[in-house]
């Protein structure tokens, strides 16, 4: 049985994966929102959540860098709650700068819900075991379904 994971999602407006968390459509619990950067380090510190879903679309250009203030700021809080990008798509050089600022993997925010409940428990699983997902293409089936969340 899959572990119910503490949530924080950071987002400018709301998105269809708000409303799914906050109704409790996943088995994993929503315990923080935030909407810019500041109000997000302070959610790590007070909320200490399991991991950080980012909403890429609500951050644009500026999602790198608030990926590296999450981090920075899990690191100065003793948090350790992988970073975890949302997007309609990312291509090769968007992954790779995501995963260079410090994100433990993606999810596509096409997916479903009971895909995105996979997909946000493998890359917490993969995370606390102190590995990061490969930035490069992927090379067989599992890393593909797991990169693409095609679980």
């Amino acid at each position: 049985m899959a572990k119910v994971l503490n949530v924080c999602h950071c987002e400018t407006t709301p998105t269809h994966w708000c409303s799914v968390l906050r109704r409790g459509c996943l088995p994993h619990r929503l315990v923080g929102e935030a909407a810019d950067g500041d109000a997000a380090e302070r959610m790590l510190a007070t909320r200490r959540p399991d991991l950080v879903l980012l909403d890429l679309a609500s951050f644009g250009k500026g999602a790198d860098e608030l990926c590296r203030r999450l981090v920075a700021a899990e690191d100065a809080a003793g948090v350790s709650a992988p970073v975890i990008a949302l997007a309609p798509r990312l291509d090769d050089d968007e992954r790779a700068e995501l995963l260079d600022a410090g994100a433990s993997g993606y999810v596509l925010s096409t997916i479903d819900e009971e895909s995105m409940s996979v997909a946000l428990q493998a890359i917490a699983d993969v995370a606390d075991a102190g590995t990061k997902v490969n930035g490069g293409p992927p090379n067989d089936e599992a890393q593909r379904g797991f990169l693409a969340t095609n679980l």
